[in-house]
């Protein structure tokens, strides 16, 4: 087409010399734009080909001939852009290639090139900042040590984690222990754990063995950053020593008491046994006190409820109302004893008065003493017998109330001995804690 329109405009320029009107003139002007219009269609072609290199020489060309300057100027303007993108892309992709294969230096020189034909290319300018990172991290990591806690804070805490579980369960399953541990976390730059013991004492067997495993089965991970391996340390140290220990409660009418010194264990075993239905009786428990750290965390079992039963009776035939001072745990039987006491006081007392009397009357010898002495002896002998009676019957009446009262007491204590016969009752749990978040 453009060779057919420059024959055209050939022929029209030597027609001038022999016919030199405005209508050849037109044709040659008509010639010229379809040859410009040429290049452009040309150059649109390059463009949707992706062939830009080509298609900005078509409208460079172009731009002396045509009369739509600002149009092809847009042309011009977007197809320089294209071109710009395209080495921009080359110089990038070359840049992350040396990026992927480590070599910094090289790669630097590049996305400072992308940055000189784009100062606000982002993925440039982050690059740079990474490879000067990168840079830093380097020269320190040829000398300096880091702390595992820091690079590896996950890890760390993971670890310390499954190692106070370990001695939680062990806390559970033995009465009493200790272990005082100085563990060293330790990788090298080649990621390599060196993990050692500094220090330990305790009464766990085999436990070396168990922290040995411990670190080697993927719970501590080597240090690293940006792809390169770090040295890092970090020291974990344990000391808790758990001792099992018991105590006895008596919960009675006058209140509780125990042989302990502390007041908040106390406390805790005291509210406790307000809370039963039946609260008096002879309470024993267990306390595992475990220090960590310098704390004491105290766990609290009940083991054993016992109460006065019907056998309490026994007391009450050895001295009527001691046994229902027993089974009413001091609520009851005061009084019976002290009339008892009375009574049987009484009868004795009579009991030798008569007697007494009785012997003078056999001994008297005129009939003023011998009716004085009879009369007394009698009136003695009848308070005998009735206080006699009445300590009778306070001996029976007590034998009888503290059976009762003493199955009374069982019944209601029945749902706590249950509960017991099933197993130590919690009381309080406290927890061992690191405190580190």
């Amino acid at each position: 087409m453009k060779r057919e329109f420059e024959q055209a405009k050939f022929s029209y320029l030597s027609a001038k010399d022999i016919d030199n009107t405005s209508e050849v003139y037109s044709k040659i002007e008509n010639c010229e734009k379809e040859m410009c219009n040429d290049l452009i269609s040309k150059g649109d072609d390059f463009y949707d080909a992706k062939q830009y290199e080509k298609a900005l020489g078509q409208f460079n060309k172009a731009s002396s001939c045509t009369s739509s300057k600002s149009t092809l100027n847009e042309k011009i303007r977007l197809t320089k852009q294209k071109i710009l993108e395209n080495q921009i892309l080359a110089i990038q992709s070359k840049a992350e290639a040396y990026f992927k294969e480590n070599k910094l230096n090289l790669a630097i020189e590049q996305y400072q090139s992308v940055r000189l034909l784009d100062k606000y290319n982002r993925n440039a300018a982050k690059r740079i900042k990474e490879i000067g990172a990168i840079k830093q991290l380097l020269a320190e990591r040829s000398t300096q040590v880091f702390s595992y806690k820091l690079t590896n804070e996950n890890n760390y805490l993971q670890f310390k984690n499954n190692l106070l579980e370990d001695v939680r369960a062990n806390i559970n399953e033995k009465r009493n222990g200790y272990l005082s541990l100085d563990y060293l976390i330790s990788f090298d730059t080649n990621g390599v754990n060196q993990s050692v013991i500094n220090s330990i004492s305790t009464s766990l067997n085999g436990y070396s063995n168990f922290l040995s495993k411990a670190s080697q089965k993927g719970t501590l991970l080597p240090a690293s950053k940006g792809g390169y391996f770090l040295a890092a340390k970090e020291k974990v140290s344990f000391d808790v020593k758990w001792k099992t220990s018991k105590m006895r409660f008596k919960s009675t009418s006058k209140g509780i008491t125990a042989l302990d010194y502390s007041k908040e264990r106390q406390s805790v075993v005291h509210n406790f046994i307000k809370k039963q239905p039946f609260p008096y009786g002879n309470y024993k428990v267990e306390i595992k006190d475990k220090e960590f750290k310098g704390v004491v965390f105290s766990d609290i079992y009940m083991v054993k409820h016992r109460v006065v039963g019907p056998s309490s009776a026994l007391y009450s035939m050895i001295f009527p109302g001691w046994g229902s001072i027993k089974v009413s745990y001091g609520k009851k039987g005061w009084g019976r004893l002290t009339n008892f006491i009375l009574s049987t006081g009484l009868a004795i007392g009579s009991k030798l008065y008569s007697d007494a009397q009785y012997q003078n009357y056999l001994g008297a010898t005129n009939q003023t003493d011998i009716d004085k002495y009879y009369k007394n002896a009698n009136t003695s002998h009848k308070v005998y017998l009735v206080s006699g009676a009445l300590s009778a019957s306070i001996y029976l009446y007590d034998i009888i109330w503290a059976i009762s009262q003493g199955s009374k007491n069982q019944k209601q204590s029945k749902p706590l001995r249950k509960q017991l016969s099933k197993g130590p009752i919690l009381i309080q749990k406290q927890s061992i804690t690191s405190n580190e978040k």
